[in-house]
Formats: C-alpha cells, sequence, structure tokens
C-alpha cells in the first residue's frame, strides 16, 4: 500500500471512529475522552500527533 493509501485509510478510519463516538456517547465529555484515548492509541503506534490533529479537527466538524 503506498502512502496515499495508507493516508485515506488513516482518514478514513478517524472519521469514522469520531462520528461513532459523537453518535454513541450521550455527555460530550465522554466522547471527548474517548477520543483523546484514540489520539492517544494512534501515536503510541508511531503516528505523531501533529499529523493526527488536523485530521481529527477536520473529523470534528464533519461530525456535527
Amino acid at each position: 500500500m503506498d502512502e496515499c493509501s495508507r493516508r485515506g485509510v488513516l482518514t478514513g478510519l478517524i472519521f469514522g471512529q469520531v462520528l461513532r463516538f459523537r453518535r454513541l456517547c450521550t455527555h460530550r465529555r465522554d466522547a471527548d475522552a474517548k477520543i483523546k484515548q484514540f489520539i492517544q492509541r494512534l501515536i503510541e503506534r508511531g503516528h505523531k500527533k501533529d499529523d493526527l490533529l488536523p485530521i481529527f479537527e477536520r473529523a470534528e466538524i464533519n461530525a456535527t
């Protein structure tokens, strides 16, 4: 899989999970906590926070 494909898969994963957390959690703070845990897991897997945050920002806009 080339870099563009991997980036697209990661973006889709993030968009889907953020939307899922927002829909499933009754309270915004609960969804926020899940999203923070998700970001931390991705960082632990080697992704850079500076690369992830813009994707998460777009995913938040998409989920509202």
